[in-house]
């Protein structure tokens, strides 16, 4: 994908996001609504010769439009600010998350969510119990695989200019600096892992659609392939959590909009699908212990990062480059005092 390219698809993306609340449903809006009025006045008043001139002046069929293209943006407005202020974040999924954590000494995630969603508000009081629990005690495996259902948008995580490759940079990053090994998948990579689940797993793992389990289409699912019924598979959203006791949780994911919600199973037959799930995409994205490069996401931005592995965080070698430390105003402002006293002197002197 070239820069020119990546430029014109950032500015359709953007004409896109917005058109649809801001323009097509208000024009919508406005000629239903000039539609419904003249068919109305055609019903009632079509015999009289007078209402059908005034009807048909410019006037008058330019106020109805008007009118329900401003009826339309309000009914919009409506639904969007009952989104932006309604609750976004259940305290009852964080305290499930807590509470798994707690017990855990590995953690493999899987996610489907885009990357330019990484860094919703909600999202993010959620990767952070991640990353506390993981520098609180150093014995938490972290391990994450991306699964990427659109190839244009795994395409675009590698060109700059565009929301992908900033926010899965961003998101790389946060990775590298913890040591997590983060993996990612392609749309054939996942379709050809998902062709060795049997079919009752499929169903237990909801790769379906819904509507393929209607009686009369449930013909669709031994005739179609799954990745034609399917653009994205919400359901593969999740992580598999082994815990101190020896057992295994599934934390389940589900994200509508800015909110997320998280389900826990510990029960063996519903795990068990899940577990198979994580070894088969292991076994495809590991070559030993280490990432194969063809997999590792963070290889994209940094090519060094190859010697992160899923090994316990000390046992790795020498780790990357330190950041900066970080400043306090205090200290700030006494550097600046000494900086500007060695200058006064220095001028002095000369003088």
């Amino acid at each position: 994908m070239s820069i020119s390219q990546s430029i014109w698809g950032t500015i359709f993306d953007r004409l896109k996001k917005h058109s649809v609340h801001h323009l097509i449903i208000p024009l919508a809006g406005g000629f239903a609504v000039e539609w419904l009025v003249h068919k109305f006045i055609e019903y009632f008043f079509g015999h009289n010769k007078e209402v059908a001139d005034f009807v048909s002046t410019l006037g008058f069929r330019s106020t109805i439009l008007v009118l329900g293209v401003g009826i339309s943006w309000l009914i919009v407005m409506f639904f969007m600010i009952r989104h932006e202020t309604s609750k976004r974040v259940e305290e009852n999924s964080l305290a499930i998350l807590e509470e798994n954590l707690k017990k855990a000494i590995g953690y493999h995630g899987v996610s489907v969510i885009r990357l330019t969603e990484w860094f919703d508000p909600a999202l993010l009081l959620y990767v952070t119990r991640l990353m506390r629990r993981k520098l609180d005690a150093n014995n938490l495996r972290h391990e994450r695989t991306l699964l990427f259902f659109s190839d244009r948008e795994e395409e675009k995580s590698k060109v700059e200019l565009t929301d992908e490759y900033y926010y899965g940079r961003c998101l790389a990053r946060m990775h590298l600096d913890l040591r997590i090994p983060l993996s990612f998948l392609t749309r054939k990579d996942i379709f050809d892992l998902l062709e060795d689940v049997g079919e009752k797993e499929k169903a237990a793992l909801c790769l379906y659609p819904r509507w393929t389990n209607w009686r009369f289409l449930k013909k669709a699912q031994e005739k179609i392939p799954l990745r034609h019924l399917r653009l994205r598979i919400p359901s593969l959203d999740f992580a598999l959590l082994s815990n101190t006791d020896g057992t295994t949780t599934v934390l389940q994911f589900s994200k509508h909009g800015e909110k997320v919600n998280i389900k826990a199973e510990t029960t063996k037959e519903k795990v068990k699908p899940f577990e198979d799930v994580i070894k088969k995409i292991k076994g495809m994205v590991y070559e030993s212990d280490r990432l194969r490069a063809s997999h590792n996401f963070l290889s994209r931005y940094w090519a060094d990062s190859g010697w992160i592995s899923n090994h316990h965080p000390r046992a790795q070698p020498a780790p990357p480059p330190a950041l900066p430390p970080v400043l306090s105003r205090r200290e700030i402002t006494e550097n600046l005092a000494i900086e500007l006293r060695n200058r006064s002197r220095h001028q002095r002197s000369q003088s």
